[in-house]
């Protein structure tokens, strides 16, 4: 029951933050300057191609490169959200103040969890609703590949926020837990080349820790449990990390 108090704390700490507005202000401007290019590129195309009596899909030309650049903004801009977490709380007192109460660390960490995911959807929906809006009425998008991209954008956007909560339990700097979250997730974003080495357990390594290609297989529409479990296993590692820091905090 306290998840939820301390998820709607934090969801309501966010929106009234004008630093969190800003961020959301520049990761949604952004995302619609690159909507507006793809979208302009597939009337090109697909004009050109009818021509010719081709088509072209708007699934491959504008989702899968949208979406694709999506995750991209957000492994950038999600550092500058969940940088405030838990270092503030550890920089300020209020931690241990909170740690004093009836509360479990696993209740602290998934209740900031919540209300950092509860923003992202909030941004997702209000903020670029009007994408599989557009995309369904004039491009005949199917619900298949809109419902997995979009299933893919929220577990990388849970997964940063667990990658930045693991990050900010670490130091009682913001910034400190800022640079900590983009080397994270920009080193898991690239690992993935790893996969195209012959030697078995770098091949291993590369197709599990390269959240880049897992993404990109659900932006594509494909959903396989291999992705799922990328994404709920390496967050919840990220997770943990978060409760043990928390829950050291007890016992100084």
């Amino acid at each position: 029951m306290m998840t939820w108090h301390i998820a709607r704390r934090e969801l309501i700490a966010y929106l009234t933050s004008p630093f969190a507005w800003v961020v959301s202000a520049a990761f949604l401007f952004m995302n619609g300057f690159f909507f507006a290019i793809y979208v302009g590129s597939y009337a090109a195309y697909s004009a050109e191609a009818a021509a010719y009596g081709q088509e072209v899909s708007v699934a491959v030309e504008v989702v899968q490169a949208f979406v694709g650049t999506c995750g991209l903004l957000l492994v950038l801009f999600a550092p500058l959200l969940t940088m405030r977490s838990l270092a503030t709380e550890q920089r300020d007192g209020s931690l241990a103040l909170l740690l004093s109460s009836p509360v479990s660390s696993w209740e602290i960490v998934l209740g900031k969890l919540a209300g950092l995911v509860g923003f992202w959807l909030a941004l997702f929906v209000v903020g670029m609703g009007y994408v599989p809006l557009l995309l369904s009425w004039y491009g005949g998008l199917q619900a298949g590949p809109l419902f997995s991209a979009t299933l893919g954008m929220v577990l990388l956007a849970t997964f940063a926020s667990a990658v930045g909560l693991a990050a900010s339990s670490l130091s009682g700097s913001q910034m400190m837990a800022a640079v900590v979250s983009w080397a994270v997730l920009l080193f898991l974003w690239i690992v993935g080349f790893l996969a195209e080495f012959d030697v078995p357990i770098i091949k291993t390594i590369g197709e599990w820790l390269g959240m880049a290609s897992h993404y990109d297989e659900m932006a594509k529409g494909l959903i396989t449990v291999t992705d799922l479990s990328a994404f709920v296993l390496l967050g919840f590692v990220f997770l943990f990390v978060a409760h043990q820091r928390v829950e050291s905090h007890r016992w100084k």
